[in-house]
């Protein structure tokens, strides 16, 4: 199996789990199944909580690394002892929040985080005027071929958030790295293969930099990818998209999928 961890960049970058475990089992020359655990701005304790919790079996760990990957800080992870956004239980995750004398409660429950859903649950229904049992469709993709933001959106995007993540990256990028590299201990403990890759970034508006904090935290990821030997993907570099290929600044549309899945898939099978 291979589980895939990070934000809605990795959600965005891949036409379907079943095309991509096909394009992996080819490149690999046996039967693979993808999983996406990727969710909107998945923080890396999340990504641990979520690991901690796998069920047993060989698999390899994908985590998608990006600027906003880095830029939570504990009080934004809290939440995860008290079941936001997922209802498990994480002894990883409350060792390090107490670390960071973030830990407020004095034992995991989850019954807050329920409640919430089930409220949640509710409005959706009552919102799109859904019975109250039936199910909604889960959609794959924010969004499959557009509108793509015009090129001064996709600036204004990038201006405004890469100001906000230089700001908190110099704030939480030590407690980031801390948690990245236990979610490698714990994979590597549980005898899961963990490789890292560049989430998709449209370097088509304003830059590839990020106001130093790609260049940044791609030295500390290779510095952990190295102390635990960990494959560092290479498919940003391998892959050439064009701004269109992207709906905005993070999120590619079909033909970037197109581009980015089948090289994605290589070097996944590869590692």
């Amino acid at each position: 199996t291979i589980y895939l961890t990070g934000g809605s960049a990795t959600m965005e970058c891949f036409l379907s789990e079943e095309s991509l475990g096909d394009d992996i089992s080819w490149s690999a020359g046996e039967e693979m199944c993808a999983v996406s655990l990727a969710a909107h701005s998945q923080s890396f304790a999340e990504s641990l909580a979520l690991v901690e919790n796998l069920p047993e079996g060989e698999a390899l760990l994908a985590v998608g690394l990006a600027p906003m990957r880095f830029t939570n800080g504990p009080a934004d992870d809290a939440g995860l002892l008290t079941g936001e956004p997922f209802f498990l239980r994480s002894a990883s995750v409350r060792r390090l929040l107490e670390e960071e004398a973030a830990s407020t409660s004095p034992v995991d429950l989850v019954f807050p985080g329920v409640l919430r859903f089930i409220k949640g649950y509710v409005r959706e229904r009552r919102t799109d005027g859904i019975p109250l049992w039936a199910e909604i469709a889960y959609e794959e993709h924010y969004v499959i071929d557009g509108p793509l933001r015009t090129r001064a959106q996709k600036r204004e995007m990038a201006a405004s958030d890469m100001r906000d993540d230089a700001a908190t990256y110099a704030a939480f990028d030590d407690y980031n790295f801390a948690v990245l590299e236990e979610l490698v201990r714990l994979a590597q403990a549980r005898c899961f293969v963990v490789a890292f890759f560049d989430q998709p970034l449209n370097e088509h508006v304003l830059g590839a930099s990020w106001r130093g904090v790609v260049p940044s935290y791609r030295r500390r990821a290779r510095t952990i990818a190295a102390r635990y030997g960990v494959a560092y993907l290479d498919v940003a570099r391998k892959v050439t998209l064009a701004d269109t290929d992207f709906v905005d600044v993070y999120h590619l549309v079909t033909p970037g999928r197109l581009k980015w899945q089948p090289e994605f898939a290589r070097q996944l099978a590869a590692a």
